[in-house]
């Protein structure tokens, strides 16, 4: 759940981002502003259901020490990486240096995470990742559809956008990602949405 709710909001960005930061600010900033977003974004599809799924359980199960020298260690590399890369690369450099970290340190938690809980990390990989990738996929067309095809750059149009892929997006989750999944039953609980909204 964590992974799918992550790429909701990063297929955004990743696609109609830059666009939403040259309306808000000025249509210079789309390709330099935007172009960290997606370095960013792109590492945090990987970092952020590690960060909030693995860490929490590691905290509960009493094991911080590994993540703490982990984000300890990812400071550093961030730092580094970001002053050798600011230079040549320029704010894409410093994104570069935040983005290997973070990746890095989902990749050092979501195994200790896993080792931890005597599940196999290509378990978890398999069960979580490749419905997940499938699924992007026509959210993926649908926004770059609106980005290339329909060139939206008005809030109204970004709006629209949002709104459809978050259609699509829910659509594709109950029907195809987590269909038949044996955790969650997203299509048992129609019926029961339903009721609740006719209350």
């Amino acid at each position: 759940i964590a992974l799918s709710l992550t790429m909701m909001a990063g297929l955004f960005l990743i696609v109609l981002g830059p666009r939403f930061i040259a309306w808000w600010i000025d249509p210079t900033f789309e390709k330099p502003a935007g172009q960290v977003l997606q370095i960013l974004m792109v590492s945090y599809l990987v970092f952020l259901p590690v960060r909030g799924v693995a860490l929490p359980i590691l905290m509960g199960l009493g094991k911080p020490g590994l993540p703490t020298i982990g984000f300890l260690v990812a400071g550093l590399i961030n730092l580094g990486l970001s002053v050798v890369l600011a230079r040549p690369l320029g704010l894409a450099g410093v994104a570069i240096g935040t983005a290997i970290p973070n990746v890095l340190f989902a990749a050092l938690v979501l195994v200790h995470a896993c080792r931890e809980l005597q599940t196999p990390v290509a378990g978890y990989l398999r069960y979580v990742v490749p419905r997940a990738t499938l699924g992007a996929l026509p959210v993926l067309a649908l926004l770059f559809w609106f980005k290339l095809g329909l060139d939206v750059r008005s809030l109204g149009g970004l709006a629209s956008a949002g709104v459809a892929m978050v259609l699509l997006f829910g659509l594709t989750w109950v029907f195809f990602v987590y269909r038949n999944d044996p955790y969650v039953d997203l299509r048992a609980r129609l019926p029961l949405l339903r009721a609740w909204s006719r209350a």
